[in-house]
């Protein structure tokens, strides 16, 4: 089976396998509660992330340019790939994030919960763990 991944050059990765996302992919998809801030400063050199992302681009892949031509990636290309990825998800997430600050810091509360309403605190959602994990599968689900 084909799967196709635009990347941002639009050339297109594809990877040749049975099945849609490989088995070891897939074991390394219960990512562990790590807030935004802690991974994105490993995830470039490790973490869940990068371990998940690596085995998503694996050897099976190549790249298909707007040519038509096939190349099949030698290693560094398929880090390449894999860091680039990676440092996009980064940039999603962390917009995504201060989104959800701003909205939360702009929310009112309803009349009847008015009087337990508790602000969060401006960094809330960059050091929460439940939301970095959250976020970590937005970027898995995006590859």
């Amino acid at each position: 089976m084909l799967q196709k991944r635009k990347i941002k050059s639009q050339t297109m990765v594809i990877t040749v396998s049975k099945d849609v996302i490989t088995d070891k992919a897939i074991s390394l998809l219960n990512f562990s509660n790590e807030s935004l801030t802690t991974w994105t400063e490993v995830a470039t050199t490790s973490g869940d992330l990068a371990a998940f992302l690596s085995e998503l681009y694996n050897e099976s892949a190549f790249i298909l340019s707007k040519e038509g031509e096939i190349f099949h990636l030698d290693e560094s290309t398929r880090k390449n790939i894999t860091d680039r990825r990676l440092e996009e998800g980064i940039d999603a997430s962390s917009i995504l994030a201060e989104k959800f600050t701003v909205y939360t810091m702009n929310s009112v509360p309803a009349p009847a919960a008015a009087r337990t309403y508790k602000k969060i605190a401006p960094d809330y959602f960059l050091y929460n763990k439940i939301f970095g994990k959250t976020l970590k599968y937005l970027v898995a689900w995006e590859n």
